[in-house]
């Protein structure tokens, strides 16, 4: 289980841990930045946790607090053992998704974009519809932070 306390890796503020229902009557604890919006993962806990669980994060991620549109630095570190979390790139049923992981083991970190995209609820935009939104002048915000983001580019720079 998760620590209560742990830095966020973005904002260097205590996350909050959030006791979530998970799979065959278990718990799991998660650790939450409302203001950034990310949610780490120890070990093994994103596949634990069970239906309800997911809903109950989700629920979470939209409360009333504004998120942060600062700029991400280059490297986040684990807010386990503080070396630099390595970007990837899972794949699911649902498709590929965008995560930063410990290279250690310890866990890996979700915006709230990445946690959409890995149940399936949103996806990345194909070369036609990024063409049409070149072509409409449509404007493209991060479902993360809201900050603007470029057509052609999958991750937001905030």
């Amino acid at each position: 289980m998760a620590s209560v306390g742990r830095p966020c890796p973005r904002c260097s503020q205590p996350m909050d841990p959030l006791v979530l229902p998970a799979r065959l009557g278990q718990t799991v604890q998660v650790d939450h930045c409302a203001p950034c919006r990310l949610v780490w993962f120890d070990p093994l806990e994103s596949v634990k946790l069970g239906g309800l669980g997911w809903v109950r994060l989700l629920r979470d991620l939209q409360r009333d607090v504004p998120p942060t549109a600062t700029a991400a630095p280059d490297r986040l570190p684990c807010p386990v053992c503080r070396t630099p979390l390595v970007e990837v790139h899972n794949r699911t049923r649902f498709g590929r998704f965008a995560a930063r992981e410990c290279a250690h083991g310890h866990g890996h970190l979700h915006a709230q974009a990445g946690l959409l995209a890995e149940r399936g609820l949103v996806r990345t935009l194909l070369p036609p519809e990024r063409q049409a939104l070149r072509e409409e002048q449509r404007r493209w915000a991060c479902l993360s932070c809201g900050a603007p983001v470029d057509v052609d580019r999958d991750a937001c720079a905030h």
